[in-house]
Formats: structure tokens, C-alpha cells, sequence
């Protein structure tokens, strides 16, 4: 099959978004597709800002990548954001390649020439949102919000199956008039790079090569506000009175880098929090494996790899209870992997911190459950998914 996936965000673009889609899409090839990428032009500093080693050629042979005319996105929070431009050229490549079906994960640039070209060609289109759009417009006009929720829910009316991270986001859609068939699919998860230490004596290497304490709390990601890191810095402070050699490590860049420096500088923890920064492909799933929690209390994850790679990685997990993350993050059943706080609450997040590490049993039973939890989003599970996706929407439309 010939797949065309359509998409704002790719490499070197830092985020989940990119790095989900681009292991489908490497998933679909070795499994003997062809797999188109339409994504931005993205400039020099942009690959220079990404993680060293890392390679959009890496994604296999079946696959190829078309860029699109884009220009700077002023408001990105990984201030790589790049506007794509619909002046055509997308189009050309998808005439040019003749898709079996085109999958979009843009509605704006890129996502309204696949619109176009699934209507001239009469090719199925289907679709994935990511994007809980008011979490990232703070300050915007709830008029305006409500608007381009509108306009979300009308593209996505244009498709024959449209999927989300979590059931929440869908429910937000349909909220705004979203009436097309629609489900729940988790992003795929790459399990062959991250697992737990092997022991104690790999675990400590680690955390000597990084510079990490013996009570680690982890965050990887983006650094944006939205992403509520403020909140872990605050709860560290607090926690750090009963816990006194409790640090924090911090991986990656973004807009909020500059002001989680000054607070922890405010509240007298500088030296307990370590940004890292951008840390080597090769290397990085070694900072899951020395650390010893990992807490992501965003408000706007719809799922969140970073946290599926803590799970693989055998880290019991806290986040917030928002948008996807209580979809995630098991607290019961028959394999718990984490606990979920409200949003913000930073005495619960110190309060819990300190009762994990005083309790390394309960600690290595939800990382335990993590690993568990964590398999049923392999790339082979869910790219076998997508394909029956792909199938019925071509075989639908052709009836």
C-alpha cells in the first residue's frame, strides 16, 4: 500500500508528535509500504537545535520525505515551529507519488492540501489529533478558541476515520460538532531502546555519568508552559527538607527554560536541579535508567512518549490528572504503574515523593507494572491497526 502522511511537525522539530510519526511511518515501511512524509522546511539552526545522531534517513528505505515552503512559527513553543505554506507544492508531490490513502496530522498547511487532493483524486483521508487546542493558547479569547475548535471538528468531518491519543480529546470534538467514525489509539511506544538497569551497579554508572543523586526525580520533554514544570521545582523545594539529597533532572529544551532556571534559583535549589538540555540519541535512554522517579504534570498531554518511555524504562510514574494522562497511567487493576495528583498540587506531588522513597517496594512494583502496561503500545501492535485502518478506508470508498 501507498501511504502519504501529512504533518506540521517532523524532524528535527523536537516533540512527541514527531517522534510517534516517525516510528509509525519506519513501522509501515519495513512491513513493506511505501510511506511518503509531507512535513516543513525546517532551517540550519533547527537540525542544529536537534538531538545529535538523530536522522530523518534513519526511518528505512521504503520511505521518503518531501519538505514544504514554510516560514517561522512565531508562537512555537520549541521555537522550531514552522508554519507550512499551501501554495501548491504538496499537492504536486501527492499527484506525483499517487497515495493509496493519505493520512494527516495537520489541519492547517499541509493538512488542507490533503484535504484537497482526497476530494480531486476521490482518496480516502483519515486523520489523528494530538492537539488539545486550549491548552496552548493562554491568554487567547475564548471566542476565538472556541472558533478554531469549530473549524478542527469541521475538518475532521472530512475524513473517513479519525483517531486521538485519548478518549477525552475525541470527547472535545464532538463537544464542537466532530460526528465522523472516531476512536481511541495510542501512539506507538519504541521498546527496543529503553528497559530498566539491569542492576544496581549499571543503575549507579548511570548516575554517575550523568551527575544524578541517589533519590532522582526525572522530567524529558519540551520545556513549555503548559507542561507545568514549575509545579515538580515547587514540590522539590519541599521535598528536599525531608529528602535532603532529592534532585531533579531535566532533559530538553523551550520557552520555559529560562524562567524554571529562576525559579529554582528563587527558591534556593539551583543546585538540586540539573537541565541537561538536549542529551545524545544515544545515550538518552540512560537518564531513565539512573534516575528513580518520573513525574510529568502537564496539562496538555494526550498521551505523552516521554512517559511511555519512563514505563519501558521500569520508572513508577506521577502525573497529573489531565487530559490523557489517567488514560496512561495505570492506578489500578492488575499491573499499577503510577499515581495521578490533581493539576498543580504541589504539596501532594512532595507529600508522594517522599512516601515512594521511603517505600522502595511499592517503587519497584509500579515500575514493574509499567513494563507491563507499556507492551501493548509496541510499533508491531499498533501499526498492524493503522493498516486494517487504511484497508477498510480504501475498500469503503470503493464500494
Amino acid at each position: 500500500m501507498k501511504i502519504a502522511i501529512v504533518s506540521d511537525f517532523f524532524y528535527p522539530e523536537l516533540s512527541g508528535v514527531t517522534d510517534s510519526i516517525s516510528l509509525l511511518g519506519k513501522a509501515l515501511g519495513e512491513r513493506g509500504h511505501q510511506v511518503l512524509f509531507l512535513a516543513p522546511w525546517y532551517t540550519k539552526k533547527d537540525y542544529e537545535i536537534a538531538r545529535p545522531g538523530k536522522s530523518a534517513a534513519d526511518l528505512g528505505g521504503n520511505v521518503s520525505i518531501k519538505r514544504l515552503p514554510a516560514i517561522r512559527h512565531p508562537m512555537s513553543p520549541t521555537r522550531q515551529g514552522r508554519i507550512a505554506l499551501p501554495i501548491g507544492k504538496g499537492l504536486l508531490d501527492l499527484y506525483t507519488f499517487k497515495p493509496d490513502v493519505v493520512y494527516t496530522h495537520s489541519i492547517y498547511g499541509p493538512g488542507i492540501e490533503a484535504l484537497i487532493y482526497s476530494k480531486l483524486r476521490r482518496t480516502p483521508l483519515v486523520g489523528t489529533n494530538h492537539t488539545p487546542v486550549s491548552e496552548f493558547l493562554p491568554g487567547v479569547p475564548r471566542i476565538l478558541v472556541r472558533a478554531i475548535l469549530r473549524y478542527t471538528s469541521w475538518y475532521y468531518n472530512k475524513c473517513s476515520f479519525v483517531s486521538a491519543p485519548c478518549k477525552t480529546l475525541l470527547d472535545e470534538m464532538m463537544d464542537f460538532g466532530f460526528k465522523k467514525n472516531a476512536g481511541a489509539i495510542a501512539n506507538p511506544v519504541d521498546l527496543l531502546h529503553f528497559s530498566p538497569a539491569k542492576d544496581e551497579k549499571e543503575k549507579k554508572s548511570h548516575k554517575i555519568f550523568f551527575g544524578l543523586t541517589s533519590h532522582t526525580v526525572l522530567y524529558t520533554g519540551r520545556l513549555g508552559g503548559e507542561k507545568k514544570i514549575d509545579v515538580i521545582i515547587r514540590a522539590l523545594a519541599i521535598t528536599q527538607k525531608t529528602i535532603p539529597d532529592i534532585s531533579l533532572a531535566i532533559t530538553g529544551h523551550g520557552s520555559a527554560e529560562d524562567g524554571l532556571r529562576k525559579l529554582a534559583e528563587s527558591l534556593g535549589i539551583s543546585a538540586k536541579v540539573k537541565f541537561l538540555g538536549f542529551v545524545d540519541e544515544a545515550v538518552y535512554p540512560n537518564i531513565y535508567k539512573g534516575s528513580d522517579i518520573f513525574v510529568i504534570m502537564s496539562t496538555a498531554e494526550t498521551q505523552s512518549l516521554s512517559l511511555m518511555q519512563a514505563m519501558a524504562s521500569g520508572l513508577p510514574t506521577i502525573g497529573a490528572r489531565a487530559w490523557g494522562l489517567p488514560e496512561y497511567i495505570e492506578t489500578k487493576g492488575e499491573h499499577p504503574s503510577g499515581i495521578v495528583l490533581e493539576p498543580g498540587d504541589v504539596e501532594g506531588l512532595a507529600e508522594t515523593l517522599v512516601s515512594l522513597f521511603k517505600n522502595q517496594a511499592h517503587m519497584k512494583s509500579l515500575g514493574e507494572g509499567g513494563i507491563e502496561a507499556v507492551k501493548k503500545y509496541a510499533p508491531e501492535a499498533i501499526v498492524k491497526r493503522w493498516e486494517d485502518i487504511f484497508t477498510a478506508a480504501v475498500l469503503n470508498l470503493n464500494k
